[in-house]
C-alpha cells in the first residue's frame, strides 16, 4: 500500500483490492449519523453527531478534541490519529451539519433503502463520505498499521453556513500539513470535483410606507412591489459563459393580506468561477435599488469564499491502480476547502473527491438526497490505499 510503511514484526495488511469491506457494517454507521438531524443552526444536533463520531475512534490509540464554537453552533471535532508524531502530515476535511430542517426524517425524506439506492438527509452530503474515511482509518488501525504520514481529522460544524466560526481553525490546521483531503461527494458517475465556484451571500431589504389596501392604497409604497423589480433586476445578471449565476433563495416580507407593504427582504446567492469576477458582482449587487418612489433600500453581504481553482495546489495520486474513475469535474458549489486554498496546503483530490463518490445521480440539498450502495466497497478499499 503506498502511503503505508510496515513496521518490524508488524502483521501484514492484505492488499486494499483484495481485502474484505463489510459493506453492510458501513453503511449501518452511515446511517447512524443521517438519523440524527443536525442542521447547521441546530447545536444539539450537532454535537450528538460529533460525540457518535468520536466514539467511533475509540480503541484506535487516536487523540480527539473538543473545541467549543458559539452558542448557536455545535462544536468542532479534532482527532489526532497519532498524537505522538508532530511532523506535517495529511488532514481530512469533513463537516457534521446539513441544510435539513429538523422534522425532514420524519416528513419529507425518510431514511430508507430502494434497491441499490439509500435515501436520508445529508446522507449525499457529507455524512456518507464521512463515515466512509473514519471507517478507512479504523480498518488501519485495526490491522496494527502506522501510515507513513501523521492524519487528522477535523470535523466541523457550519460548513453548510460558509463556516463563519470554523474557518480560522479550518486554517489553522490546514497550514502545518503537506495534504488536506475533503470528503465531500464526486458528482455525475463518480468524477472527482477538482474546481468549484466562489460564492457571496447578500441581503437585500426594502422599505416602503404601509397602508389600507382597500381604504387608502395610494397612501402607501409597496415594499415587496418594489423588490419584485430587484429580484428581475438580479436574475438579468445571471451569466453562464463566464460561469455566473444569482439566485433568489428566500423572500419575505408584508404583514397582512390587506395591509400595503412596509418591508420586504430577500436573500441572494452569487457563485462565480474567475476570482477577478468577485468585486465587479458585489459592486453590482451592492448598487440595486428600486426605481419606485419613496422606497428606501439597503444591501449587506459580501463575497464568503474565493473559488477553488483547477490545478492551484491541486494534485493526483493515480500513479498506482485505484477502483476509483478517473473523471474530473467542475461544481458550482462552494466548500470550506477555499479556506484550504488559502493556506497553500495541496488538496489531495484522489482521496478528496472518490470517498464520496457514491451516488452517480445524486443531488444535493433538496428533497431527493440519496447515495448508491454498490460502490461502497471499492471507495472504502480506495481510503485505505490513499
Amino acid at each position: 500500500m503506498r502511503g503505508i510503511f510496515r513496521l518490524k514484526n508488524q502483521p501484514t495488511m492484505p492488499s486494499f483490492l483484495d481485502d474484505r469491506v463489510d459493506s453492510d457494517a458501513i453503511l449501518g454507521n452511515i446511517r447512524n449519523i443521517v438519523e440524527i438531524e443536525s442542521p447547521s443552526r441546530h447545536a444539539a444536533g450537532v454535537n450528538r453527531v460529533l460525540e457518535t463520531i468520536a466514539r467511533s475512534f475509540e480503541g484506535t490509540g487516536a487523540a480527539s478534541e473538543r473545541e467549543l464554537t458559539a452558542d448557536s453552533f455545535g462544536d468542532i471535532l479534532l482527532v489526532r490519529c497519532d498524537p505522538t508524531r508532530n511532523e506535517p502530515g495529511i488532514l481530512v476535511l469533513s463537516h457534521m451539519d446539513t441544510v435539513h430542517p429538523v422534522g425532514t426524517l420524519a416528513s419529507k425524506l425518510t431514511y430508507r433503502r430502494e434497491g441499490d439506492r439509500v435515501y436520508g438527509p445529508g446522507i449525499y452530503d457529507m455524512k456518507g463520505g464521512l463515515m466512509l474515511a473514519v471507517e478507512a482509518f479504523r480498518r488501519i488501525a485495526q490491522a496494527s498499521r502506522r501510515t507513513k504520514l501523521p492524519i487528522t481529522f477535523l470535523f466541523t460544524p457550519d460548513e453548510e453556513l460558509s463556516s463563519p466560526v470554523s474557518r480560522r481553525v479550518i486554517e489553522r490546521e490546514a497550514r502545518g500539513q503537506r495534504y488536506v483531503l475533503v470528503t465531500e461527494p464526486a458528482r455525475d458517475g463518480g468524477k472527482v470535483v477538482t474546481e468549484r465556484k466562489g460564492i457571496g451571500v447578500f441581503i437585500i431589504r426594502t422599505r416602503g410606507r404601509p397602508a389600507h389596501a382597500s381604504g387608502d392604497p395610494d397612501k402607501g409604497r409597496n415594499a415587496i412591489v418594489a423588490m419584485a423589480e430587484i429580484v428581475l433586476a438580479i436574475n438579468v445578471l445571471n451569466d453562464p459563459r463566464r460561469g455566473i449565476t444569482t439566485n433568489v433563495g428566500l423572500i419575505a416580507g408584508g404583514t397582512a393580506r390587506n395591509t400595503v407593504a412596509e418591508e420586504c427582504m430577500i436573500e441572494v446567492d452569487l457563485r462565480f468561477c474567475d476570482p477577478t469576477n468577485a468585486s465587479e458582482m458585489e459592486v453590482k449587487l451592492k448598487a440595486l435599488k428600486s426605481s419606485r418612489p419613496d422606497i428606501e433600500t439597503t444591501v449587506t453581504g459580501k463575497i464568503t469564499r474565493p473559488p477553488f481553482v483547477r490545478g492551484r495546489g491541486s494534485i493526483s495520486c493515480s500513479t498506482r491502480p485505484l477502483p476509483l474513475q478517473r473523471r474530473s469535474a467542475s461544481t458550482s458549489s462552494a466548500h470550506h476547502e477555499s479556506a484550504v486554498d488559502r493556506t497553500g496546503t495541496s488538496r489531495l483530490l484522489w482521496a478528496s473527491r472518490p470517498w464520496t463518490g457514491l451516488a452517480s445521480m445524486a443531488t444535493a440539498h433538496i428533497r431527493i438526497m440519496n447515495t448508491c450502495c454498490s460502490p461502497r466497497s471499492n471507495r472504502a478499499r480506495g481510503c485505505c490505499r490513499v
